[in-house]
């Protein structure tokens, strides 16, 4: 079963549920090969540089002029949205992000687009809060008109507290955050 065929299988969005369904198929999916969706362009390469929109006043820090460590919050729940910029290209992203700006505004959703935050996808591959297992990964999943997007979703190791989940939790997401902030920050032509 592809990842592309179990989210069908789910009614075709998972929604709040996609990282906790696609990071408990994990083991049994070959991720890599990509999703199995028709308008699939193959697995996330490792090389490849991943592009996370920025949008402001959500994932900007205006005194600081740089993203907010909030901008990788729901990578345990709905997965964070990236772009495959080297297969896409910056100034085709950079259009994608201004019109999913155009599209939020459209629906009283004050986002103001910034720019992108890029990391390659073998350094977020790498992350652990656990050092014995893989943490984190990046399925290709392309939707309608957009053939280059692909998520970050995350999921912690059993037998964990509470706590010790909300700790961990917030550990994983700021170390993503901290990778992203490693490269140079595209902004809005």
């Amino acid at each position: 079963m592809s990842l592309y065929e179990l989210v069908q299988a789910h009614g075709g969005n998972c929604g709040k549920e996609f990282s906790e369904i696609a990071c408990a198929a994990y083991p049994l999916l070959d991720f890599d090969k990509g999703s199995g969706h028709p308008d699939s362009i193959g697995g996330v390469g490792d090389t490849e540089f991943l592009a996370r929109f920025v949008f402001s006043p959500h994932h900007w820090d205006e005194t600081k002029s740089e993203p907010l460590p909030a901008l990788f919050e729901d990578i345990f729940t709905i997965g964070c949205s990236v772009q495959r910029v080297d297969l896409q290209g910056t100034e085709e992203c950079h259009r994608h992000g201004e019109q999913f700006e155009r599209i939020k505004q459209s629906q009283d959703k004050p986002h103001t687009y910034i720019g992108f935050a890029n990391c390659q996808a073998s350094v977020i591959r790498s992350i652990r809060v656990n050092r014995e297992q893989q943490e984190v990964a990046i399925p290709d999943t392309p939707q309608t008109g957009n053939r280059w997007h692909a998520d970050i979703v995350a999921w912690l190791p059993e037998g964990m507290t509470k706590s010790q989940r909300r700790t961990a939790k917030a550990a994983l997401r700021v170390e993503v955050w901290r990778k992203f902030m490693q490269y140079d920050f595209s902004t809005r032509p």
